[in-house]
């Protein structure tokens, strides 16, 4: 009802253009919140005297559904928000770039270094490693679920995947070839990503 509830005979766009990026910057704020699902933690603040821990990871199968959120109502661009009808009233171009942005966040989102050294931590600090969503499990379901047309027998890939696979690409090079450090720049911690073990 967006088209019709903002638009005013007498009236420019404006109301339109501002309930319709409103509408997908919800969608966008939402993604983000499931995205910190992923090697995070509940927390429960405690008094030196009181027993149990302040922060308990989120379960394995919570951070799986939460990525699997992601894949399915965030990396497939969402029909609902691809509206030429809306867009050919508001400005030339664009709609590309106003799904693909936050796309594009929620990825970093999810590649963040601390994120990742986190799932690392976890890992590296569980007894049973069945109850832990793995670095490698992330990676996996990232890329099983952002390049899932290669898998089917016959495919058309939108130029919003294209768009997303080509920022998955980018981000996994600059995870992989980091830019040289600067000269005078601190060093890191050391191991795990974001800083050079010694």
């Amino acid at each position: 009802y967006l088209k019709t509830a903002a638009t005013d005979p007498l009236s420019d766009n404006s109301d339109l253009q501002e309930l319709y990026n409103r509408t997908v910057g919800q969608w966008a704020n939402e993604a983000g919140h499931v995205a910190t699902m992923v090697s995070g933690a509940t927390v429960q603040y405690k008094s030196g005297g009181q027993t149990g821990s302040v922060y308990t990871p989120i379960t394995r199968e919570r951070q799986a559904e939460a990525v699997k959120f992601i894949n399915e109502n965030v990396f497939k661009a969402p029909s609902y928000l691809i509206r030429p009808d809306i867009s050919e009233r508001i400005e030339a171009g664009g709609m590309v770039q106003r799904i693909n942005a936050p796309q594009q966040r929620v990825l970093g989102t999810l590649l963040q270094d601390a994120r990742l050294n986190r799932l690392l931590e976890q890992e590296g600090t569980t007894p049973d490693k069945a109850k832990v969503y793995t670095l490698n499990t992330l990676l996996d379901d990232l890329r099983k679920g952002i390049w899932e047309e290669l898998s089917a027998p016959s495919t058309v890939i939108s130029v919003f995947r294209r768009e997303l696979q080509n920022d998955h690409i980018a981000l996994i090079n600059t995870k992989m070839n980091p830019p040289a450090a600067t000269p005078g720049a601190g060093g890191g911690g050391g191991g795990g990503f974001g800083g050079p073990a010694a």
